[in-house]
């Protein structure tokens, strides 16, 4: 009986080892697959956009056919530096808003009517 557990034991420990190595294949074997699978996510996603408004990227494809390409960057350049600096403008008022207290106090200023939204 004591030979039989012991073989068991011997048998269990063979089984995790072995168990332990196979998640490690798999492991390496996900890894590997796991950018492609991440770009392709992405591209399936910009396609739904682009599907969704082709309206949108017809304009951006004349425009960079009209424009020809040098201008369209650097005009993509000067658009995406705008859009840049409105996020962090309307990140700061919303800071200076918070500090001085938010919208629609309970205590509205002497001779103006409460705000309504």
């Amino acid at each position: 009986m004591i030979d039989r557990l012991a073989e068991v034991r011997a048998r269990r420990a063979e089984l995790v080892a072995r168990a332990a190595r196979e998640r490690d294949d798999i492991g390496r074997l996900v890894g590997a697959v796991t950018q492609p699978l991440r770009a392709a996510g992405w591209l399936s996603a910009v396609w739904r956009f682009a599907s969704a408004r082709p309206l949108l990227f017809g304009g951006a494809v004349a425009a960079v056919v009209i424009l020809r390409p040098s201008r369209a960057i650097a005009w993509s350049l000067r658009l995406w530096a705008g859009w840049q600096a409105f996020q962090r403008m309307r990140e700061r008022f919303a800071l200076v808003e918070a500090a001085k207290g938010g919208r629609g106090s309970d205590t509205p200023a002497a001779g103006k009517p409460p705000q309504t939204r």
